[in-house]
């Protein structure tokens, strides 16, 4: 494949490329790529590609605690003041997650703390019952 591009427009890029197919893997392999392509990305992004979920849940930790059921997009807003960057709907949620497991542990903790909790609800409420019963998960993993 041989590629050539030349604009003498408002953009004023030229460049060319060559890559045949490498008989030995079947891919594409550049051999000649003269004259460097400078576009520059006309949408700059808005989140940084190192500010993880994971970092951005140590970063809300204290809303999180404070409201339990705090909002996205609440989050999003208070990652921008912080630290100038806006976050994904979607990283957000999955921050909050990551809040949750730094305040609570993960549910594999949360599914062993039931008998200490259970008991404590027993000793503050005199005449409660209760009766765990486990059993195989389905084929969705739920019990």
């Amino acid at each position: 494949m041989v590629s050539n591009l030349k604009d003498e427009g408002s953009r004023g890029y030229s460049w060319r490329l060559q890559a045949p197919i490498n008989p030995r893997n079947n891919l594409w392999e550049i051999k000649t790529f003269r004259e460097p392509h400078v576009c520059i990305n006309q949408t700059p992004r808005k989140d940084h590609k190192q500010l993880t979920s994971a970092i951005v849940g140590g970063l809300i930790i204290d809303m999180v605690r404070a409201d339990l059921c705090v909002k996205p997009v609440i989050l999003i807003e208070a990652v921008k003041l912080k630290v100038g960057y806006t976050i994904s709907y979607w990283k957000a949620w999955h921050a909050k997650q990551h809040a949750f497991r730094f305040l609570f542990g993960g549910w594999r903790e949360a599914y062993n703390l039931l008998p200490e909790l259970m008991a404590a609800i027993v000793s503050t409420n005199p005449g409660t019952l209760y009766q765990f019963k486990t059993g195989a998960p389905n084929n969705h993993g739920e019990l």
